[in-house]
C-alpha cells in the first residue's frame, strides 16, 4: 500500500468515524432536526454534489443509458439505502455514538449469512468463528457485559433499530454488488439516491418538521451540510478512490478502524464513557468483522 492511498483511508476513516458522533448529536442531544428531515436533506445535498462529479466523468446521455437500462435495481439499491438511513438515525437517536458505529459495522457478518443463504456461498471455518465473535461482541455492547440489562427499553430499542439497519445495508450491498462492477460504484450511487430521496419524502412529510430547518442554530447548520456532503459525498468518493488503488478485501478491512474514531471523538464531544466492557465488545466486533471480510 503506497503512502498516497494510506493517507486517504486515514482522512475517509476519520470523516466516516464522525459521522454517528454528529448524527447523535442532530437528532438525539441537540434534537435540532428530525431523523426522517436529516435523512432527506443529507441526501439531497449529497445527490447533488454527486451528480456534479459523475458529470465530470462522463455524459449526460451516457447516463440516461444506463439508468434507462437498470431503473429497477437502482429502485431497489436507492429504498434500501433510505431504509438504512431512517433506522441508523432513529436508532441513534435513542442510543448511543458508539452503539451505533460498532452496530452498523456488523454489515459483512449479515452479508455471509445472507451469501451462503441465497446466493449459495459457502461459509467456511474462519467464517462462522468471526460471525460468533461479532454476534458476542454485539452483546457485549448492547448490554455492556450484564445480560440481565437485556430488558425493553429506549436504549434496547435503539440498539435494535441499529442492528436492523446493518441488516439493510449488507441488503443494499448484495443489491449493488453486480452494478457497482458493471458500472463503478460512483454511478451506481449517483443514479441509486434519487429513488433514496422519492423513498424519504413521504416518511418527511409524515414524522418530519421541515420548519424546523429554519431554526436551526449556525452549528447545527454546520454540522447538517458535514453529515450530508462530507460524510455521504465526500465520503464516498474518497471510498471509489480507495478501491481503485486496492481490492477491496483490503479496503474493507482498513475502514474497521471507523469505530475506533468514533470512541474517541464520542468522548471528547458527547462525553459518552469509554467503559471496558465498550473496549471489550470492539475488539469482539471488529475481529468478528475481520475474520469475515479476510476469509478465502
Amino acid at each position: 500500500m503506497d503512502r498516497r492511498t494510506l493517507v486517504l483511508i486515514l482522512i475517509l476513516t476519520a470523516i466516516w468515524g464522525t459521522g454517528p458522533v454528529v448524527a447523535r448529536f442532530l437528532v438525539g442531544v441537540s434534537g435540532e432536526i428530525t431523523p426522517t428531515d436529516l435523512a432527506l436533506v443529507r441526501w439531497i445535498i449529497a445527490f447533488t454534489f454527486l451528480f456534479i462529479m459523475l458529470s465530470r466523468n462522463q455524459s449526460l446521455n451516457e447516463t440516461k443509458l444506463t439508468f434507462k437500462a437498470d431503473w429497477l435495481r437502482f429502485l431497489a439499491i436507492g429504498a434500501t439505502i433510505a431504509i438504512f438511513g431512517l433506522l441508523f438515525l432513529f436508532g441513534v437517536s435513542l442510543s448511543f455514538a458508539v452503539n451505533a458505529a460498532l452496530l452498523t459495522n456488523l454489515h459483512p457478518m449479515f452479508i455471509a449469512i445472507l451469501a451462503h443463504l441465497f446466493l449459495n456461498e459457502k461459509t467456511g471455518v474462519k467464517q462462522l468463528l468471526g460471525i460468533s465473535a461479532a454476534v458476542i461482541g454485539m452483546l457485549v455492547v448492547v448490554t455492556n457485559g450484564d445480560l440481565s440489562s437485556l430488558v425493553i427499553s429506549e436504549q434496547f430499542v435503539g440498539d435494535l433499530l441499529l442492528i436492523l439497519s446493518a441488516f439493510a445495508w449488507s441488503i443494499q450491498s448484495l443489491l449493488a454488488r453486480k452494478y457497482v462492477k458493471k458500472y463503478g460504484g460512483l454511478q451506481t450511487i449517483t443514479l441509486s439516491v434519487p429513488f433514496t430521496i422519492i423513498v424519504l419524502i413521504p416518511f418527511a412529510l409524515i414524522f418530519g418538521n421541515m420548519q424546523s430547518l429554519f431554526a436551526v442554530s449556525l452549528i447545527g447548520f454546520l454540522l447538517i451540510l458535514y453529515f450530508s456532503l462530507g460524510i455521504s459525498g465526500i465520503g464516498y468518493v474518497l471510498w471509489f478512490l480507495i478501491l481503485r488503488r486496492i481490492e477491496t478485501a483490503k479496503a474493507s478491512v482498513s475502514i474497521l478502524i471507523v469505530p475506533i474514531y468514533t470512541i474517541i471523538f464520542a468522548a471528547i464531544f458527547l462525553n459518552e464513557p469509554i467503559t471496558l466492557m465498550v473496549v471489550a465488545g470492539t475488539m469482539l466486533v471488529l475481529t468478528g468483522i475481520y475474520l469475515v471480510t479476510t476469509v478465502k
